[in-house]
């Protein structure tokens, strides 16, 4: 048998003895309750988080490629050269003209194109010096889009008006 030892019994000090039995230290029961699975009935494809992002950004695609192809046929960018018109002072020629694209400049002396598109300033205005020679009372000058660069260069009204092209004389 167990012997037990009493403290407390001095005076001034509690007694620590319990009445009766001890409890058990466990507590007999789990600590966490167990977990029933749940039937998780799967989600439909269309309601996926994944499915959603994509058919978002697929519409924002398609939305993006239509608007980049009716700007591409209705835009400012069709090419085409408009107002040509010159400015001679003290011999310098000065010829401006309206295009939302790359041009070919050309100046035609009796019937004689010559390529002057390295003279073009800025989008819009070529400045050609009188020192250089290459255009007379005679000459005409010819805008063109680049996309017209495969055709013959020519004064022809029709044909100016089939390559989208401006011309302008001097005199």
């Amino acid at each position: 048998m167990r012997e037990q030892i009493e403290m407390g019994r001095e005076p001034g000090q509690p007694t620590l003895l319990a009445g009766g039995p001890a409890p058990a230290l466990g507590t007999g029961r789990d600590v966490l309750p167990s977990l029933e699975e749940v039937a998780e009935k799967p989600k439909p494809m269309w309601r996926h988080p994944a499915f959603i992002v994509s058919a978002i950004l697929t519409i924002l695609a398609l939305l993006a490629a239509a608007a980049f192809a009716a700007y591409a046929l209705f835009g400012p960018g069709n090419g085409e050269v408009k107002s040509a018109a010159i400015e001679v002072v003290d011999g310098n020629a000065h010829v401006t003209w309206e295009s939302s694209d790359a041009v070919e400049f050309f100046v035609v002396t009796n019937g004689q194109p010559v390529d002057l598109t390295q003279l073009v300033a800025g989008e819009n205005e070529a400045w050609i010096p009188a020192a250089l020679n290459l255009f007379t009372q005679s000459s005409c000058f010819v805008v063109r889009p680049e996309s017209a660069s495969d055709e013959e260069v020519s004064l022809d009204g029709s044909a100016l008006q089939s390559q989208r092209a401006s011309s302008v004389c001097v005199g």
